[in-house]
């Protein structure tokens, strides 16, 4: 995975900070050739039915902000056991977003318009993003995830949807080469305007799943508290 992120232009440091802290999304590489699968017939039927779809996705976007709980496992093949780690996750809209690790260890990752801040124990870097346009494809789509920006997801993914009652399940796979030969699936699942699981399957069998223990779904969050933050 991290080689193929590296071909994209990715800086290697980059990539790897992003992926093992989970933010894993959809890049699109300058210069090479966008592929679009057709229109698939359940994504089709959406159009006519996704009333709860499109209010889940006008809540997501009134959110002043989030503050989140989290504990994630990742299952790879070559271990026998899952990674552990747990922690808190910030979003101030619409372009800021911390994630703090507390267990195994400590660690901090700032995302803050054309920047990306990173820092544990063995010291700290920063990206800037307005320099590398395929490291800000690779932020920017993971940010639409929070933004309630459905057209932009609806351009990156198809989409199955399912609701019962205010509990619902956002399926999504991915449309775009290269991001559809390295990720099969990202699932979501909520209740009401509360994410409560991410969960991220790769084309080789490895997979992510990221649980909210604790969420607060429309908190006043503003980009400088998670500067504050971070560098606490």
């Amino acid at each position: 995975m991290l080689t193929t992120l590296a071909r994209l232009g990715i800086p290697t440091t980059l990539a790897v900070i992003l992926f093992g802290a989970g933010v894993f999304v959809a890049p699109v590489a300058h210069g090479e050739t966008v592929v679009d699968r057709p229109v698939s017939d359940s994504e089709a039927s959406l159009e006519s039915d996704d009333g709860a779809l499109i209010d889940l996705m006008a809540k997501m976007k009134r959110s002043r902000g989030v503050i989140a709980e989290f504990v994630e496992e990742k299952h790879l093949a070559l271990l026998s056991a899952p990674l552990k780690s747990s922690g808190r996750l910030y979003y101030a809209p619409p372009d800021a977003l911390l994630r703090m690790t507390q267990k195994p260890s400590r660690t901090r990752l700032l995302i803050a318009g054309r920047e990306v801040r990173y820092r544990d124990d063995t010291g700290a870097d920063r990206f800037d993003l307005s320099a590398n346009s395929v490291a800000r494809q690779f932020i920017e789509n993971f940010l639409v995830l929070f933004t309630g920006d459905l057209p932009a997801l609806r351009e990156r993914y198809d989409i199955e949807f399912h609701a019962d009652a205010d509990r619902w399940k956002l399926e999504l796979t991915p449309r775009r080469a290269p991001f559809d030969r390295m990720i099969e699936q990202v699932v979501l699942e909520g209740q009401g305007a509360a994410l409560s699981l991410i969960r991220m399957t790769e084309t080789d069998g490895d997979a992510t799943e990221t649980r909210i223990t604790k969420m607060q779904a429309d908190t006043q969050v503003r980009a400088d508290e998670l500067t504050r933050l971070f560098s606490e």
